[in-house]
C-alpha cells in the first residue's frame, strides 16, 4: 500500500509534528506500507503517481489551499482521501464538501493504522494511549528551510485551560498528555547526535509541571551550553525558581501568550489568570537573564479603547524583549467561534481565509487600537 502525507504549506523552518508522528507510528505499528511526503511546493511533481491513501493535515489557515487540492491532484478520485488536524476535527462536514472520503477527529496515530487496515467509517474518532508509547517523530522526509531553530520538540500534547479563542482545548478535550522526562531527553539525544544545536519546545505549556521541567533541565545540562533552546509557558507559572532552572539548562527565551494587560479582558476570555500574575512572571523571566516574548490579542470580547490602554501600560511596565500583536481569529471549536455563529457567521468564510472576530468592533477600529501598541503586528 502506498500512502502520501500532505503538508498544505510551503516548506517552513520547522517540520510538521503531526505528520512526523504519524509516519513513525505507522512504521512501528502498521502493516508494511510505502510512505511519501509532499508539501505545497513539491506536490505537483507527484501528480499522476498512484497512491492508495492521501492523508492531509488541515488547520484553519490552510483551508483556502486545501479546498481545491483533491480536484487538482486527483481529478479521477483514484485515491482514498483522509483529512485530519484541528480544522478537520471541528468541521468534518466541510471536509466532505471538499471531496474528502474520511475524517479523523483528534489524535491520528491509532486511527490511521485502522484506516490502513481497512476501516472506512466516515468519521473516525482518534484516541490517545500512553503518550510515551508513541515512537519519536520521523522528520527525515520533510523539507525544512534554515531558520531560528534546527528543530522542534513536543514534550506534551493538549492544554487544561479553556481560553475562548484557542482551538487546543476543543481538539484535546482540555486534557493534557505529558511525556516522561526520560522520553523527551531520549529524543533530544538523538537530535543532538544528528547535529541539532538549537530547538524550541512547541508544547502549549511546557512549564506546566515544575518537577518534570526540573528533570528535563537537569538532563539538558549534560549536553553543555553550546545547545540553546526556547520554550512556551504561561506567565503566571514562571517564578524565580522555574526561570533559574530553564536558564541554567540553556533556555534563552520564553514565549508567553499574555493576550491582554486588562483583567476585564482576561476574565472575559477565560484566561484563568490576572495581569498582576502575568507581570510577575515576565519580570521573573527577565531577572534570570532569559528574554521574554509575549503575544497580545487586540479585539477579544469586551475590548475597548480603555482596555487597550491598560495593555499598553502593562507592556510599558514589563518591557518584554519581543511583542507580537494579533487580532482575534475565529477558529472552529472555540467559544469565540460559537459566539460568531450566534451572530450570523457562516462557515463558508473559512474557504477564503481565517476570518477575524469583528462582531463587536470594526476591523479598522481594531487595527487602529493595535497600532498604538509596541511590537510586530501579525495581521
Amino acid at each position: 500500500m502506498k500512502i502520501l502525507f500532505v503538508n498544505p504549506y510551503p516548506p517552513s523552518t520547522l517540520p510538521v509534528p503531526g505528520i512526523g508522528y504519524l509516519w513513525s507510528y505507522l512504521k512501528a505499528y502498521g502493516p508494511e506500507v510505502e510512505l511519501s511526503f509532499a508539501d505545497r511546493q513539491s506536490i505537483g511533481s507527484l501528480k499522476g503517481k498512484p497512491f492508495d491513501v492521501v492523508a492531509v493535515s488541515v488547520d484553519t489557515y490552510a483551508v483556502p489551499y486545501v479546498v481545491g487540492l483533491k480536484k487538482s491532484f486527483d481529478p479521477e478520485g483514484k485515491s482514498h482521501w483522509v483529512a485530519g488536524g484541528h480544522h478537520a476535527s471541528a468541521l468534518p462536514d466541510q471536509m466532505f464538501e471538499m471531496g474528502f472520503d474520511q475524517v479523523v477527529r483528534g489524535p491520528g496515530e491509532k486511527a490511521l493504522v485502522g484506516i490502513v487496515n481497512g476501516c472506512r467509517d466516515k468519521v473516525v474518532q482518534g484516541t490517545m494511549e500512553r503518550i510515551d508509547w508513541i515512537p519519536f517523530p520521523d522528520y527525515r522526509s520533510q523539507t525544512v528551510t534554515k531558520g531560528r531553530w534546527d528543530t522542534m520538540i513536543l514534550s506534551s500534547r493538549g492544554c487544561p485551560h479553556q481560553c475562548t479563542y484557542c482551538s487546543s482545548s476543543a481538539f484535546w478535550g482540555r486534557k493534557v498528555y505529558l511525556r516522561q522526562a526520560t522520553s523527551v531527553l531520549g529524543e533530544l539525544e538523538m537530535a543532538i547526535k544528528d547535529g541539532v544545536n538549537t530547538f524550541i519546545f512547541e508544547d502549549d505549556n511546557f512549564t506546566m509541571k515544575k518537577s518534570r521541567v526540573k528533570e528535563i533541565c537537569e538532563g539538558l545540562k549534560g549536553y553543555g551550553r553550546k545547545h540553546w533552546w526556547e520554550c512556551s509557558g504561561r506567565a503566571e507559572a514562571l517564578d524565580d525558581e522555574m526561570c533559574e532552572m530553564l536558564a541554567s539548562a540553556g533556555c534563552t527565551m520564553v514565549w508567553m501568550g499574555v493576550e491582554s494587560g486588562s483583567d476585564k479582558i482576561l476574565q472575559r476570555c477565560k484566561k484563568g489568570t490576572t495581569a498582576e500574575q502575568q507581570e510577575k512572571g515576565i519580570h521573573a523571566v527577565k531577572r534570570s537573564g532569559m528574554k521574554a516574548h509575549v503575544h497580545i490579542i487586540v479585539g477579544l470580547s469586551g475590548e475597548s479603547a480603555e482596555t487597550v490602554a491598560e495593555t499598553k501600560s502593562f507592556l510599558q511596565r514589563t518591557k518584554p524583549d519581543e511583542v507580537a500583536v494579533k487580532l482575534p481569529w475565529v477558529l472552529p471549536g472555540t467559544e469565540l467561534y460559537r459566539t460568531a455563529k450566534s451572530l450570523g457567521f457562516d462557515d463558508s468564510a473559512f474557504l477564503k481565509g481565517v476570518p477575524l472576530f469583528v462582531f463587536e468592533q470594526e476591523e479598522s477600529t481594531l487595527r487602529s487600537w493595535a497600532s498604538t501598541l509596541p511590537g510586530i503586528k501579525c495581521y
